[in-house]
């Protein structure tokens, strides 16, 4: 289960170091690249945050109390906000850029970056417990790492939002927790959707070109680092309540390459039939 770390960093190093290069000589070369770059960059936080936020909010449908309460809680807002800033701040860099403001009812599916796992079908309480725990623990790291971000958007945002998310993780641990007093039923429905958020978990980490590129400015998260620290947060709760982690990588990965899970298209619709903020 532990990765050579070794190997890796040698290998993310390398990688790094020869996008970085490219991006000095192409960036140097033209403006325009750069804000593809930071578009794009800023376009996989956006639409994560409002992929989540709206998948969050459709728990109302469930009708139960925690799922409810949820669904109306302060992270959905803080989710949407976040969108909503991150978008406005793409508008105005496309405006100055390119003369034509941003449009988010025109995206397509195919345009939308965020990871897979943000779009995935509310199934029952104990799925979106678990697949909570799991989005909340990637937040934490990955916010406090954007924290130091050489980009004054990116870093200032972070800041506004690191300690919301390290106080929600603490809130869906102990929510996971509960989970290892539950019946037989639902112990064996937990450790079903550990084994199914585990596939897609992946694409949390799974860098673009973007993130290296990002990342080579020392404006972008590392992800390496990120995985490292959720993989010890994950795998220690996992096993203190009696669980067990598939033994294999997750293999679902693209969201941020524009590829999604069957589902998205209709979700996709009945978000945009909705009044956006920043629409």
């Amino acid at each position: 289960m532990k990765p050579n770390m070794g190997k890796m960093d040698r290998m993310v190093r390398l990688i790094l170091g020869a996008i970085g290069l490219l991006t000095v000589v192409f960036g140097n070369l033209s403006g325009t690249w750069s804000t593809i770059v930071l578009i794009k960059y800023y376009l996989q936080i956006a639409d994560s945050a409002l992929i989540y936020s709206y998948r969050l909010r459709e728990l109302s449908l469930f009708n139960t109390p925690f799922l409810n309460s949820l669904s109306q809680s302060d992270l959905t807002d803080h989710l949407l906000s976040i969108a909503n800033i991150t978008y406005k701040e793409v508008n105005g860099i496309q405006k100055k850029e390119e003369g034509h403001a941003f449009d988010i009812i025109r995206k397509k599916p195919e345009e939308y970056f965020n990871a897979i796992l943000f779009e995935l079908e509310n199934k029952d309480e104990v799925f979106v417990i678990v697949r909570q725990f799991f989005v909340d623990t990637f937040h934490s790291f990955y916010y406090q790492e954007l924290v130091k971000s050489k980009d004054a958007f990116l870093s200032k945002l972070a800041t506004e939002k690191v300690d919301l998310f390290k106080n929600q993780v603490e809130k869906s641990r102990l929510w996971f927790r509960e989970l290892k007093f539950s019946d037989e039923d639902k112990y064996k429905r937990t450790q079903k959707s550990i084994n199914v958020l585990w596939e897609y978990s992946a694409d949390f980490f799974q860098a673009s070109t973007v993130d290296l590129v990002m990342l080579s400015r020392e404006a972008g998260v590392d992800l390496h680092k990120v995985q490292m620290n959720w993989k010890i947060d994950i795998e220690k709760a996992v096993a203190e309540e009696g669980f067990k982690l598939p033994a294999q990588e997750g293999t679902f990965i693209g969201g941020k390459e524009g590829r999604h899970s069957r589902s998205f298209h209709s979700f996709l619709k009945r978000l945009k039939s909705e009044k956006l903020p920043f629409s």
